[in-house]
């Protein structure tokens, strides 16, 4: 149809897009069915009456009622005045499809995804969603070059990015299809008209901030069965049909993972040649080469190219920021600067949007998105190290499942489930990073608090676990919280939490030797300790003193298991002069190692009850005697092979080689059992 609308052609779009059928409409208005078939078709004119009653039928605003009256009293045959009339919304030509900037490097499997459920007439609304800078946009357009010489109609490409109001993307799209909108009808109306016989793709790219529009997008599912919606966006749109394919980094290799509390599952490093099959290498490469073509991976410059690529996750936009560095600094010097800021990543490429010349652009989009609880609370989930659950959400950045569900929606944070099935959410690093700097001060430091006082009583909660029969499940439960666990210790240290050390320490302790890992507790708690004596020197308290005697003790036992036993004996001395004098302390908090002799521990246990006897503190110095005498002794016949056998530190025999047991060196197998 060329130039305007007739009134039959606004009737019969108004009826469907109100989905009456036209035999209802003719019995609503009470004439025939046929007339109203005239009508439609051109053939016949309403009466002034009949026009009335078919605006009102559908609910047409009566501001609109006389403009569309005259429109409908027109000659057949005549067109409608140009500025009271209505622009037919109809294609000018088929859409075409924006040229490829870049070859796309990797997501062949997120391709192959793509094509399959584009192909599915189930699938008419997919949402490609993921953080800012992950590679939608270019996903998007890939997937659509393939489709649109599949489709009759062809692909459409709508940039959504420069639009800022819900009731702009009508426009956008009917631009992007070719189309003009003019006239009476809503402009919703006009492009439902329009795409309802079309069997096209519609591409909407960077919808995350006008998901105002998403009834729009709800009614060309309903009226236009034939199209398809891809839709780009670093949230979820949450509507019925909608198919998510989230996307992450580009695959990276990693020679050592670490697994538990620093057991290493052994990777053997990959030849240059195999990085580069790896998609997040490879894409480092191919920008690296676009400055200086003479640039390869080498013996020299592998170890940081991986390590860059590990840094930023294989988050594409942050990959190739980082390579464009590379003619003015090496790729160990870029790697350093990304350990220390986020400001490295910036581009001023003329032909870069805005939105893509850096990441903190990148992230400043997604944090403006939130509203301030969401702020907050992703500023206070920054201080966890290595994801967390739910309940350590709650406590420490007060976050409801409900806040958690949106953060995850836009793509801020990811979700993975554990063996047990539980979720467990984590952090980009990249985000974690940008969330710590733009989160208030009050804000971190609060979280930090919440967060070591947490990790504390987690860890005291479950020393009666590590204790007993559930002991392999709580190991494993506490081998994902590793790392906030060193964060928390570590945090405690910084704050002088005397009383919070002393919680965790004895859990710390079975552990790390259940896990073979002694000398990292070791220097744990030596950092502590180092805390201790000099908040000691400034200002003595007996509780402090108590602390720093369990921790001595502690450390010493641990270094002497692996053999320095000099500094394990030294340690012990001064844990014993600390001690020795307060054997309740002593027997109730667990600090004599569990395999001392029965008679030593109960020697000791025995005090509590008979401190009013005579020879009490005589009995209580002899037990704590007896106590580091063995522990010193057993450590020195360990380290030199041998073993005491249960014996006492007296008995005959004790420390003769001919041990069952293995020397607990560095190598040794844990010893599982209870400490006291």
């Amino acid at each position: 149809m060329e130039g305007r609308e007739t009134f039959g052609q606004w009737l019969r779009l108004a009826r469907r897009e109100r989905d009456i059928t036209r035999e209802a409409l003719a019995e609503l208005v009470s004439c025939a069915t046929a007339t109203l078939t005239k009508i439609e078709q051109g053939t016949r004119r309403p009466s002034r009456e009949l026009a009335v009653l078919l605006l009102e039928a559908l609910h047409v605003p009566p501001s609109d009622h006389q403009r569309l009256l005259r429109i409908a009293r027109q000659p057949l045959g005549s067109p409608a005045p140009d500025q009271e009339g209505v622009e037919a919304a109809m294609p000018l030509a088929r859409p075409r499809l924006p040229a490829a900037p870049t070859t796309l490097v990797g997501r062949a499997e997120e391709l192959a995804t793509l094509r399959r459920l584009l192909h599915e007439r189930a699938c008419r609304l997919i949402t490609i969603v993921g953080p800012g800078g992950m590679g939608k946009t270019r996903l998007a357009l890939a997937a659509a070059i393939e489709v649109d010489r599949l489709l009759p109609d062809g692909a459409a490409w709508v940039d959504l990015s420069p639009l800022s109001a819900a009731d702009q993307v009508p426009l956008v799209i009917a631009e992007a299809i070719g189309c003009s909108l003019g006239g009476v009808l809503s402009a919703e109306a006009q492009l439902i008209g329009a795409l309802r016989e079309r069997q096209m793709l519609l591409v909407l790219d960077n919808a995350e901030h006008l998901l105002d529009a998403t009834p729009l997008f709800s009614a060309i599912m309903r009226h236009a069965p034939a199209v398809l919606l891809l839709v780009t966006s670093r949230q979820r749109l949450r509507l019925q049909g909608e198919w998510v394919l989230e996307l992450r980094g580009l695959p990276i290799h990693t020679e050592r993972p670490i697994t538990g509390f620093g057991r290493r599952t052994g990777v053997a490093p990959l030849s240059i040649g195999a990085l580069e099959r790896y998609d997040a290498v490879l894409l480092f490469l191919l920008r690296a080469q676009q400055l200086n073509q003479d640039f390869t991976l080498t013996p020299e410059n592998h170890t940081a190219v991986v390590r860059i690529c590990q840094l930023l996750e294989g988050m594409p936009l942050g990959i190739e920021l980082a390579a464009a560095w590379i003619g003015l600094l090496t790729a160990p010097e870029i790697a350093d600067e990304l350990s220390n800021s986020l400001d490295l990543l910036t581009l001023s490429g003329r032909d870069t949007p805005a939105r893509h010349q850096s990441l903190r652009a990148v992230f400043d989009h997604s944090w403006q998105l939130l509203s301030p609880t969401e702020q907050r609370v992703l500023g206070s989930l920054a201080v966890f190290r290595g994801g967390f659950q739910r309940e350590a959400a709650l406590a420490v950045a007060e976050a409801t499942l409900t806040t958690l569900a949106r953060l995850a929606d836009a793509s801020l944070i990811s979700t993975a489930r554990n063996a047990g099935g539980a979720s467990r959410y984590t952090l980009h690093a990249l985000v974690q990073q940008y969330a710590a700097e733009a989160a208030a001060p009050v804000v971190e430091r609060e979280a930090r608090q919440r967060h070591a006082a947490y990790y504390a009583s987690l860890l005291a909660e479950c020393l009666p676990q590590l204790q007993g029969a559930q002991q392999a499940a709580t190991l494993a439960t506490l081998d994902a919280e590793r790392d906030n666990i060193r964060q928390a210790w570590s945090w405690l240290i910084g704050a002088s939490d005397d009383m919070a050390l002393r919680q965790m320490s004895l859990s710390l302790l079975l552990i790390y030797e259940l896990r073979n890992q002694l000398r990292e507790v070791a220097v744990m708690f030596s950092q502590a300790i180092a805390m201790l004596r000099a908040a000691q020197a400034q200002q003595p308290t007996p509780e402090r003193a108590q602390t720093l005697g369990m921790l001595l003790t502690w450390e010493g036992w641990s270094r002497g298991r692996y053999g320095e036993v000099v500094l394990a004996c030294e340690l012990l001395n001064e844990a014993a002069g600390l001690l020795s004098s307060d054997e309740e302390f002593l027997t109730t908090t667990g600090t004599l190692p569990g395999h001392v002799p029965v008679s030593a521990r109960s020697l000791c246990r025995g005090t509590i009850h008979d401190r009013a006897q005579p020879g009490a503190a005589q009995r209580s110095r002899s037990a704590v005697s007896a106590w580091l005498q063995y522990c010193v002794s057993d450590i020195r016949c360990q380290c030199r092979g041998v073993q005491c056998g249960g014996q006492e530190p007296d008995s005959p025999g004790y420390g003769q080689r001919g041990s069952k047991r293995e020397p607990a060196g560095a190598g040794a197998q844990p010893l599982r059992r209870r400490i006291c």
